[in-house]
Order: C-alpha cells, then sequence, then structure tokens
C-alpha cells in the first residue's frame, strides 16, 4: 500500500486532484480491527466537463505511468483504486475533515474519520452499512458525542433511532479471553500501523478467491 499511497499523494501534489481522503472499508479498517478487503476508495471533487464529472485528468495521468485501468478501478502498484466524487454535503465534510496520519512512512495520508464513516454508513442504510456500524459501536472507535452532532448536522436523526431500534447494542463477554486479547491489540494499533495487515488480509483472501475458481 506504502507505494499506492505516494502516487496519490503525487497526484495532489501535481494539482491532479484536489483535498481528497480515504473512505470505505479501507479507511474503517484503519480504525477498527482490520478486515479483508481489496480496494481503495478516494474520495475527491471531480471536475466537470460538459455537465459530465470528468476522470480523464486523472486517467491521463495514471496510464501515462504504466497503470492500467480495471473495470470501475484502476491499479496502482496493485491495489484497486476507485476514485469517488462526493455525493453529498456529508461526504464533502468528511474530506475537509479527514485525519492525516502516517501510513508506512508515507505522510500526510488522508482517512475519513469514524464519525463521518459511520454516518455515510447511516445514509447509505444497507446490511453491510449497519453491520460496520455495529463494529464501530462495539470496538469503541466512535465518539458519540461527535457522532451525534454530524448526525444533527445532515438530518440523520431518524435513521440512527431506526438502526438503534434494529440494532441496540450489545455488551457480551468475550467468549474467548485469549483472542479477544489479540483481537484488542490490533484495533489498538494506530491507523497507519493497519497498513501491512489489510495488505496480509487481502492476500489471503485473493488466494483463497483463486483456490475456490480452481474447484469449479
Amino acid at each position: 500500500m506504502r507505494e499506492t499511497l505516494r502516487v496519490v499523494n503525487d497526484m495532489r501534489r501535481a494539482g491532479v486532484i484536489g483535498e481528497y481522503a480515504i473512505g470505505g472499508a479501507i479507511a474503517a479498517s484503519m480504525w477498527l480491527e482490520p478486515f479483508t478487503t481489496k480496494d481503495l476508495d478516494i474520495f475527491v471533487e471531480l471536475p466537470l466537463k460538459s455537465g459530465l464529472l470528468s476522470l480523464s485528468e486523472i486517467y491521463g495521468y495514471l496510464t501515462g505511468r504504466g497503470y492500467k485501468p480495471r473495470g470501475q478501478f484502476i491499479q496502482i502498484e496493485g491495489w484497486d483504486v476507485e476514485f469517488l466524487h462526493p455525493t453529498s454535503g456529508l461526504e464533502r465534510e468528511a474530506i475537509e475533515q479527514a485525519a492525516s496520519v502516517t501510513v508506512q512512512g508515507v505522510r500526510n495520508v488522508r482517512i475519513m474519520q469514524p464519525e463521518h464513516l459511520v454516518a455515510i454508513c447511516l445514509q447509505t442504510g444497507r446490511t453491510k452499512d449497519f453491520q460496520r456500524i455495529t463494529a464501530f459501536l462495539e470496538q469503541k472507535r466512535v465518539d458519540l458525542r461527535k457522532l451525534r452532532g454530524v448526525i444533527g448536522r445532515f438530518g440523520l436523526e431518524q435513521k440512527w433511532e431506526e438502526f438503534l431500534a434494529k440494532y441496540p447494542p450489545t455488551d457480551n463477554e468475550p467468549r474467548n479471553p485469549d483472542k479477544e486479547r489479540r483481537r484488542e491489540h490490533r484495533r489498538n494499533l494506530p491507523p497507519g500501523s493497519k497498513a501491512s495487515l489489510l495488505e496480509e488480509l487481502r492476500d489471503v483472501g485473493e488466494s483463497f478467491r483463486k483456490a475456490r475458481r480452481s474447484l469449479r
């Protein structure tokens, strides 16, 4: 991930993209106990050309350096990267207030804050989004006071109440204390220290998918 993030920051310095923030599963994994994911979501304001959002400058810069598009993604140093335009005021605020961290020696990597990630999940409202919110709450990785502020600013109070009614918080004792201690250690790693774990999980997941395809 180190080289991928260097390329993204080089694009920012070169003016190819403006201020950005990593969102989605990678951002969540930076705050939570890491979990497997294979792509990197970069939220950034995209320019309009003839009334349409344009990725031409981004793709021109990257393909000129040998990186190849793959469906909705462009592969940069082994990671599938998708550049996403913010579609709401919430996502724009998440970019503006992103945390700046060091990841594998790459400084000033911008990652959405937990409170914005939870609010975006709440706004999107898919089952997997609710599962992610539950993970943030159970692992105590969100500041509830700040979260309520974000929810209030963007009119998500009713959705929050509906979520709490459907997924009430639990406080179960860990069934395996040793396993729970290991999980707590992984959760408590600073965001920038989780990138290697994310790469390992991605590679394991990819190996599993290849093995499963070979058995068909």
